[in-house]
């Protein structure tokens, strides 16, 4: 289950914006406005939830996960314009919920030791723990406050400058 941050926006605000605009031009600031609060939410995940310091974060070993969190899927439905923000990498959700993990087809798991650098092997079960990245994002609620003023001085910006 996927987590939402709804942000409220004037809606006098939209009406103006339409009315000095366009219906087009209106959805595609509305667009922009909603992509500025992403962009900032993925920029606090990578520098305070993606670049360490473990153990309560992941730390960065191949810079794969950081590198992958963007902006998907413009969504209109329902009147609203939403964006999601996330990884096409397929161990995040591990990392963001935790769980157990068994060895596959070759009978056991492998890895590093980041300390000593020795390969650690083993046919048990091993447990990660929860280090959630993304839903930090939109449960802290300087950020909640932060991504509603972008979003709406965008708006404001666009009805000035129509």
């Amino acid at each position: 289950m996927s987590k939402t941050l709804e942000i409220d926006i004037n809606k006098d605000d939209i009406e103006k914006l339409v009315k000095k605009t366009s219906a087009i031009t209106a959805e595609d600031t509305l667009r922009r406005a909603i992509t500025a609060g992403g962009l900032f939410l993925s920029t606090w995940i990578i520098k305070n939830k993606l670049s360490g310091p473990r153990p309560a974060n992941l730390g960065v070993v191949t810079g794969r996960l950081r590198s992958s969190i963007g902006l998907f899927n413009f969504l209109s439905d329902k009147g609203g314009i939403s964006v999601r923000i996330g990884t096409n990498v397929i161990y995040a959700r591990i990392h963001e919920h935790g769980g157990t993990i068994r060895p596959g087809a070759k009978g056991f798991l492998a890895w590093q030791n980041r300390n000593t650098g020795k390969w650690v092997f083993t046919r048990k079960p091993v447990k990660i723990p929860a280090r959630p990245f993304l839903r930090p994002a939109i449960e802290d609620q300087d950020n909640i406050n932060q991504v509603t003023d972008i979003v709406n001085n965008n708006i404001k910006q666009a009805i000035e400058n129509a």
